[in-house]
């Protein structure tokens, strides 16, 4: 929905579904040192589109939401790692009449996601 069009219900929903979960995520998980966690944000460029503000923003406060607490998790030996794919073949591109040229299959992005993460050392950040 455009800027105009969307409502306070999707505002919020677009945060819960982002910022919150990973906040109370990381409030109420159980952590071992050595633990990760892995968070999926989203390519700027790609997400800044008409009709995709409400997802853009949730997107960036994620980010930056875990950029601190990565910081912070640090300290008792948590990795935490961001996770930005380039578009996939989801329903997420229906408004825009279906997913761009050269869009990852779903399960190569699951694919390429688990090689990245599982890395040694993770990385903070996974642009795939």
């Amino acid at each position: 929905a455009g800027v105009r069009e969307a409502g306070r219900d999707l505002l919020e929903g677009m945060l819960s579904a982002h910022l919150l979960t990973a906040a109370f995520a990381l409030k109420h998980a159980r952590f071992q040192p050595g633990a990760r966690a892995v968070f999926f944000g989203a390519y700027p460029a790609y997400v800044r589109v008409p009709g995709f503000g409400a997802y853009a923003a949730a997107k960036g406060a994620l980010e930056a939401y875990v950029e601190t607490a990565r910081k912070e998790l640090r300290r008792q030996g948590v990795q935490l790692v961001l996770v930005r794919l380039p578009a996939v073949a989801t329903g997420l591109w229906t408004p825009l009449g279906g997913p761009p040229k050269g869009a990852l299959a779903p399960e190569e992005a699951a694919r390429r996601v688990l090689e990245g993460v599982l890395r040694e050392p993770p990385p903070e950040v996974l642009e795939l």
